[in-house]
Formats: C-alpha cells, sequence, structure tokens
C-alpha cells in the first residue's frame, strides 16, 4: 500500500502568517477603521483557522482584541448568515449558506479545473505528486490548491490552501522570480527580517538561474530530503499568477531524466498559460 510522507513538524514547509490585527489603531501603517474592512479581516482569519468552532473570549485572547469588538463583528456575520451559534457549546460555526457561497465562488475561478489534467497527466507520466500553486493577490505569499498524487509508494502529501513563503522552495522561487522588481526586493527584504533561510545573497543568485531558464528548482527548502522543479503560470496580462510544481525525494531525482522532468513541468505551465489567455513565452522577454 502505498506510504504518504506528511512532515511531523510543518515549520519548515509552511510559513505561517501572523493573526490579523482586527482592532487596528490609525496610525504610519494606515490600517482602517472601516467596520467592514474590519470584520473582513476577522472572517479571513476565521478561514484560515484550523478550528472548526469559535468561542467570542477565546477569539478575543488569540487576537489580543476587546471582547466586545469580537463579540459585535461575530454577532454581524451571524445576522448576515455567514456564522451560527452552536446552542450547545456558544460556539460560532460557519453556516450552511456560507459553505454554499463559498462553493459557488471556487466554481467561478477557472484555473483549478483547468489545470486538472494537466497536473493528472504529469503525476501519471512521473510517478510523482504535481500540485498547483496560486499567489496571494495581495501580499508575497503562495498555497497550493490542487494537487494530483503520484503512483510511488513513497510520496509526499502536501497541505492544500496553506500559506507559504516565496522566498522558499522551487514553487515560491518561481513565482518570486517573475514579480516586478520592487515586489521581488520587498518580498526579500520580508525574508530577510525574519532572519530565514536561505539567505537573501541566495535568493537573488537563485531569482537570476529562474529568470535566465524558465524554471525553478530547490533541494530540501521546504522539506528535507525533497526536490522541487517549479514553472510560471502567467494571464492574459502577462502577470505572473502562480506556478506548477513537480515534488519529490531528492534521492528519486538523482535517477531521473532531468531534462524529461523538467520539460513536462515546463510545457505543462506554458499550457495552462495558453488557456488563460497568456503568453508562454513571456519570462524570456522580462527576464
Amino acid at each position: 500500500m502505498p506510504r504518504n510522507i506528511q512532515a511531523a513538524d510543518p515549520s519548515p514547509f509552511v510559513t505561517a502568517s501572523p493573526a490579523p490585527d482586527i482592532v487596528p489603531s490609525v496610525g504610519a501603517d494606515g490600517t482602517s477603521r472601516d467596520p467592514v474592512a474590519k470584520t473582513f479581516r476577522l472572517l479571513n482569519h476565521l478561514v484560515d483557522s484550523d478550528d472548526k468552532s469559535w468561542t467570542v473570549r477565546a477569539l478575543a485572547i488569540e487576537l489580543d482584541a476587546p471582547v466586545s469588538s469580537v463579540h459585535r463583528m461575530l454577532a454581524g456575520l451571524s445576522r448576515a448568515g455567514v456564522l451560527e451559534q452552536n446552542e450547545e457549546t456558544a460556539g460560532y460555526e460557519f453556516s450552511a449558506d456560507f459553505h454554499r457561497i463559498a462553493r459557488r465562488v471556487i466554481s467561478r475561478f477557472p484555473l483549478p479545473e483547468l489545470a486538472r489534467e494537466q497536473l493528472q497527466e504529469i503525476a501519471v507520466a512521473t510517478g510523482e505528486t504535481t500540485l498547483l500553486g496560486l499567489l496571494d493577490g495581495e501580499t508575497n505569499r503562495m498555497s497550493f490548491v490542487s494537487q494530483a498524487e503520484g503512483g510511488h509508494e513513497l510520496r509526499y502529501v502536501i497541505p492544500l490552501h496553506t500559506w507559504m513563503s516565496l522566498a522558499r522552495g522551487a514553487s515560491g522561487l518561481a513565482i518570486l522570480s517573475f514579480l516586478d522588481e520592487s515586489r521581488r526586493t520587498t518580498a526579500i527584504e520580508e525574508h530577510a527580517a525574519a532572519h530565514d533561510q536561505p539567505s537573501a545573497e541566495q535568493i537573488r543568485a537563485d531569482i537570476e538561474l529562474t529568470r535566465s531558464r524558465g524554471y525553478a528548482l530547490s533541494h530540501g527548502q521546504r522539506i528535507n530530503g525533497a526536490t522541487g522543479i517549479a514553472a510560471p503560470i502567467f494571464n492574459a496580462h502577462g502577470r505572473v499568477i502562480g506556478d506548477l510544481v513537480v515534488t519529490m525525494p531528492l534521492v528519486r531525482f538523482s535517477a531521473v531524466d532531468e531534462a524529461d522532468l523538467v520539460g513536462r513541468v515546463v510545457r505543462g505551465a506554458e499550457t495552462l498559460t495558453r488557456l488563460l489567455g497568456g503568453d508562454p513565452l513571456l519570462w524570456k522577454e522580462i527576464r
């Protein structure tokens, strides 16, 4: 029976994001006091949480926010039909209607559906886990939104919908390398401020190499003993929006035809770029 590998300590794989400040003060950062914006930040925190039920006091402690503010926002989300309160536990949970809305929204975003055939085709051909990564539109983060598992007995199972840094691993590098220069610089500075590895100098060198050949390759940056190969996906406006990724144990990578594997990943990403109306050779023009 196939054995799935799941890192016991997610820290080498996942770059956690701090809990959002849902009761910001107006200061140098210009954070809004708008109640709709604050409520949306709370909702975003609930969506990213691993919990399925939340109490007012627990959230207030977790977010270092006044109990009254948290209660007011949760009550508002309940009145809007987003949350419902469990009578037995007094905890707030997502409502059935919110799940319906979420499914409708997802169904209108075409890329995961468009990528399914490409992911499956590469996974079958290589026997390796193949993933679709997407860039967050506002921050220097990405997440995996879809995957096709390979057929090898020993393989990696990657958590989906978990925010990760762009500065680690081929999956982040393939996106980071083709962002505009100012955003690349910001991402590297944020990474350096966290005193994380790899170093800023190494990231810059990796970016140059990735931009010169059109794909990223890394060993052990997200998961010890794993190799990642990733190629960027561009939209119709010429902006990088994600990547197609294959991950595998390093011991298997050393025995495969690297050129063939890289070619499959690059061609898969180019196909998705075309389906989105983009130019698959754009990376050559923006080197």
